[in-house]
């Protein structure tokens, strides 16, 4: 899914495509002759991320020994539950292809989340991996039953092959300055230019909301969608002399996906030597199917990811109604 090398893509674009093994590292798997999903919607379970923090830094990279928790968000355009198989292991000393266990995993657990709320592992870095090493975190889940994981292939099993998520991400050992997470927390997002704020009290997803505080979006009708950042994440980047392509900071890539149609694009970036700090999305919600008189709830993610696996992610609920 990669571009062509022979073709000068935008920037942005080449970043975008670049970010997606991790910002949407794992999807569901249809069969091999179903449509490819369009990027930009969440249609059945999806895991749209993972971040990493080290516990005693908050930073995205934890050194050997340090103690960290994973984050995995799993999305649907339907509320519910689904179980997980979580596990580590050490990496092959290779970034090429599919990721690799080196050995058996070092820690394994089946977890409980609900879609659209971080599922949260704490776990330790093994202690003898040196600077450049790689570890590997596992997400895997069934249909119904249980699932396994076989280290020596690395992938996932169903008793009733019934494999509904798989993803993966690697993490490495810092070489110099840890990498941070960027943040969203104090940067805007504003829709027809007012602020899209979460709320305390919101409706589920798919719930009516016509007596909601949430903004209201008409079926069909296009709205604009403005990002602003207000603290700059774009962190120094430290090159060794006559690096191709170097440069002194980060660029970040943003990935936002809506629960219906109707995203004109799923990526967008602030490069590392952009002056503009911001950027509009043009939201026009599919009008099939007609959303109830009562509105409908649905719901935007919007994730972050810099050049160095550092990744962030928010949410927000908007009450759809018929035209």
């Amino acid at each position: 899914m990669m571009p062509s090398v022979r073709v000068r893509a935008p920037v942005w674009r080449w970043r975008a495509w670049r970010a997606l093994s991790v910002l949407l590292s794992g999807t569901a798997m249809p069969a091999c002759d179903d449509p490819l999903v369009d990027p930009a919607v969440v249609a059945g379970p999806r895991i749209l991320g993972a971040r990493v923090r080290a516990l005693g830094t908050g930073g995205a990279e934890p050194g050997a020994g340090e103690s960290a928790t994973i984050d995995w968000l799993v999305a649907s355009n339907d509320s519910g539950s689904y179980s997980a198989r979580l596990l580590f292991c050490v990496g092959e000393p290779t970034s090429l292809g599919a990721p690799r266990c080196l050995g058996p995993a070092f820690e394994e657990r089946t977890l409980e989340g609900a879609f659209g709320e971080p599922l949260t592992l704490e776990f330790s870095v093994p202690t003898e991996l040196m600077p450049g090493e790689s570890w590997l975190a596992w997400f895997g889940s069934c249909e119904s039953g249980e699932v396994s994981f076989d280290p020596a292939s690395s992938e996932f099993r169903c008793a009733d092959a019934s494999l509904s998520l798989s993803g993966s991400y690697r993490g490495r050992i810092p070489v110099g300055a840890p990498n941070s997470n960027p943040s969203l927390v104090d940067d805007l997002l504003s829709i027809d230019g007012a602020p899209w704020l979460p709320s305390d009290a919101e409706p589920s997803l798919g719930a009516t909301c016509a007596d909601s505080v949430l903004p209201r979006l008409v079926a069909g009708v296009a709205a604009n969608i403005h990002f602003e950042l207000g603290g700059d994440d774009r962190d120094a980047l430290e090159s060794t002399p006559g690096t191709y392509a170097a440069h002194p900071r980060e660029s970040l890539v943003y990935t936002h996906l809506f629960s219906r149609p109707g995203l004109d694009r799923a990526f967008s970036a602030i490069d590392f030597d952009s002056d503009a700090l911001g950027f509009d999305v043009t939201l026009q919600p599919s009008p099939t199917p007609v959303p109830d008189a009562f509105g409908e709830t649905v719901e935007l993610y919007w994730l972050v990811r810099d050049e160095r696996g550092g990744v962030d992610w928010t949410r927000r609920r908007g009450c759809l109604v018929p035209r």
